[in-house]
């Protein structure tokens, strides 16, 4: 019974996200961000169940996340590879949760095989044990945020 209701909860999350995303810009919204909100309250643990349904590719770092995503992009559309990412900048748990659910069928299977994702450092930190990425690109570390993550080292630990 306990599997059931788990299994449940995903399904919800990914209906109510799908119909959110629509439904945001279907008002002209962008629909990354509370969507994922959503989702997360919905069912917690949606990282580990969409843990095996992608190849992941995690980007994280101070500077250059986006600039090295967009890189990554043109690689993998040169090799004609389909994948889902989250270009928009939304790069929090809730953003990362939006561009996954979106990249699943309404009965939770993949329509694509890759995701790349961008990270915010912090983020990253929670989001990368549940999601077991394949690849993870760190760019580099800077103390440009010591008010969100303390101690340089800190933030460089919990990458490693």
């Amino acid at each position: 019974m306990k599997e059931f209701f788990k299994k449940f909860r995903l399904g919800l999350a990914i209906i109510i996200t799908k119909l959110t995303v629509f439904g945001l810009r279907l008002v002209g919204r962008g629909g990354t961000s509370l969507p994922g909100k959503i989702a997360l309250k919905i069912c917690p643990d949606i990282f580990i169940k969409l843990s095996d349904k992608f190849r992941i590719i995690m980007v994280t770092g101070t500077n250059g996340k986006t600039t090295t995503s967009r890189i990554i992009s043109g690689m993998l559309e040169k090799a004609g590879l389909q994948y889902t990412s989250n270009k928009s900048g939304a790069n929090l748990a809730s953003g990362v949760a939006t561009t996954l659910i979106s990249a699943l069928s309404l009965t939770g299977k993949p329509i694509v095989r890759t995701a790349l994702l961008e990270t915010d450092e912090a983020a990253f930190r929670t989001i990368a044990p549940k999601l077991k990425p394949e690849i993870v690109i760190v760019t580099n570390f800077f103390r440009d945020q010591l008010d969100r993550f303390g101690e340089l080292y800190t933030t460089l630990n919990s990458v490693r």
